[in-house]
């Protein structure tokens, strides 16, 4: 379902479009240089950002996509903690974001021969559930922090 709206002004997109890019730039060098408590307030806000330049600058909104943009926000909140629980939450988080999100491409492009998009997608699923499974087996002083 798309919901019609009217357009915005360009220099409010604009603003938020420098706003989007500045927070991305401090998380980035936050992550660089590993500032935790930076990191904490801004990688959710590059989500919630995104999804708010999605709401005001599009004519019409999905809400798949909105729901797309809601588990890349959940996914970026869970792998923010070291609990092993929220990091196997925000794994199956972005899996389903991946597969919304090739669902929206497959769904705007209107493909009529799905047999492309399926060779496209089972290694991405095969790789990635093996990744998930391989996880419980790496030590916990492998990571770095």
């Amino acid at each position: 379902m798309k919901i019609q709206t009217p357009k915005n002004s360009f220099f409010q997109d604009k603003t938020i479009v420098w706003l989007f890019f500045a927070v991305v730039i401090v998380e980035v060098l936050a992550n660089l240089f590993s500032f935790e408590a930076i990191v904490f307030a801004f990688k959710p806000l590059v989500a919630l950002l995104l999804m708010y330049l999605y709401w005001i600058s599009s004519k019409e909104r999905s809400w798949l996509f909105l729901c797309t943009l809601f588990f890349l926000l959940l996914t970026s909140i869970l792998i923010l903690f070291d609990s092993e629980l929220f990091l196997n939450i925000g794994l199956v988080s972005i899996l389903i974001h991946r597969m919304l999100i090739i669902f929206c491409v497959v769904k705007l492009n209107k493909i009529k021969d799905f047999v492309p998009v399926i060779i496209a997608t089972v290694p991405f699923i095969f790789v990635f559930s093996y990744l998930l499974t391989i996880s419980d087996e790496i030590t916990k002083d492998s990571f770095f922090r």
